[in-house]
């Protein structure tokens, strides 16, 4: 296939033609009783084929400019449409994914939470409540003196979430506390 023509070859072909045109009634053709054999084809070509042909080759060059604008714009439609398109895909992905790990996360806070409630159930069961001739005691804690800690103890009241009795409170409990 050759190459297309450029607007400058195009250009100089109409020019030539231009000059050779003659209009019908003047042509060689026209005035010679018996013209030259191809004179008439030559004529022919020159005056109406190569004006045709040149006319073609614009509207098919329009033609293409306005299928190449189209494709121009469907291509960029096409682009944003991808590029959305994968954007939403991307999202998903990551949707999928920190739903995967906020279910992971959810699940393993779960785990926790019920490892922890085993844990408060076997501190509560060691640090029961336990009847003294003094009053309720704790049965796990001792005092100093190696006494039984009045209940509810310090580690039960962290665990109902109170205040641990003061140390200064401690202090004033214990007699020996107090002579130093």
């Amino acid at each position: 296939m050759a190459d297309p023509l450029t607007p400058e070859q195009l250009a100089a072909i109409r020019q030539h033609a231009e000059r050779q045109y003659l209009p019908v009634g003047e042509r060689l053709s026209d005035q010679s009783p018996d013209p030259e054999p191809g004179l008439v084809e030559l004529e022919t070509l020159i005056c109406e084929v190569v004006p045709a042909l040149l006319a073609e080759v614009e509207r098919l060059r329009a033609e293409l400019a306005e299928i190449r604008a189209v494709l121009i714009r469907e291509l960029r439609a096409s682009y944003r449409f991808r590029k959305a398109w994968q954007s939403a895909r991307r999202r998903a992905r990551e949707y999928r994914i920190g739903f995967h790990n906020y279910r992971k996360a959810v699940d393993e806070a779960d785990a926790a939470r019920d490892r922890l409630a085993e844990q408060v159930k076997r501190v509560r069961a060691i640090h029961q409540r336990r009847d003294d001739p003094s009053g309720p005691v704790c049965g796990a804690c001792l005092d100093a003196r190696e006494q039984p800690v009045d209940w509810p103890c310090d580690t039960i009241r962290a665990l109902d979430g109170e205040e641990a009795a003061p140390v200064e409170a401690l202090r004033q409990a214990l007699p020996e506390a107090r002579s130093r």
